[in-house]
């Protein structure tokens, strides 16, 4: 159909559903998604919000790859309820498919936030770990809150590995402008996204 038209579909989730909305991000054929789900990187006034647009940012765009027949992987410090070791990566390895599609929604229908540091990995370093099995060209969609103190030297250090970076902020913060700026400085493309509406940003 047409890669345009927006379309909304459902997978079970903790709360009734996740909707989950398809769009057209600029992104290349193998995708990894790098969520940050650790509490203590949000801002004390995004920390009801940001994260379940986090989740729903990493869905939409999964379901989109997927469509396109386009490989993608999800890596998240959040806690998993269904893991007995805290302070690991929730990962879903690269693959294509509807039943991978499933595998990914499944885990983002149950992840939690980590509420304390010792469930999370550090960001930076789930950045690092998490996108070691990505090849040469393949892009890392970054989602977290804000930029944060070395964020964008991690970025930098993924850049120059011949990964292709898109990082997308969740939360609003004065210093936004300022990180694109330096973000494209690296040659890291920078959204900030603030709700739903706001994905429209990759039509």
């Amino acid at each position: 159909g047409d890669s345009l038209r927006r379309m909304d579909w459902k997978t079970s989730a903790r709360v009734g559903s996740l909707q989950v909305r398809r769009f057209e991000p600029a992104i290349a054929l193998e995708t990894g998604i790098l969520l940050n789900l650790a509490l203590d990187d949000y801002p004390l006034d995004c920390r009801y919000d940001a994260p379940e647009l986090g989740i729903t940012i990493a869905a939409s765009v999964a379901a989109h790859l997927v469509e396109k027949r386009q490989a993608v992987s999800l890596v998240t410090n959040g806690r998993d309820p269904f893991s007995r070791s805290p302070g690991t990566m929730a990962r879903v390895p690269l693959r294509k498919g509807r039943d991978h599609l499933m595998r990914v929604l499944d885990l983002l229908a149950r992840i939690e936030v980590a509420r304390r540091a010792e469930e999370a990995l550090p960001f930076p370093q789930l950045l690092s770990q998490g996108s070691l099995r990505l090849s040469w060209g393949s892009t890392v969609l970054v989602i977290t809150p804000i930029e944060e103190e070395g964020l964008l030297d991690t970025l930098l250090a993924l850049r120059r590995r011949g990964l292709v970076i898109t990082l997308v902020l969740t939360c609003s913060y004065r210093g936004f402008d300022e990180t694109v700026q330096r973000a494209g400085q690296i040659g890291v493309t920078a959204f900030q996204i603030l709700n739903e509406r706001g994905m429209d940003v990759w039509r």
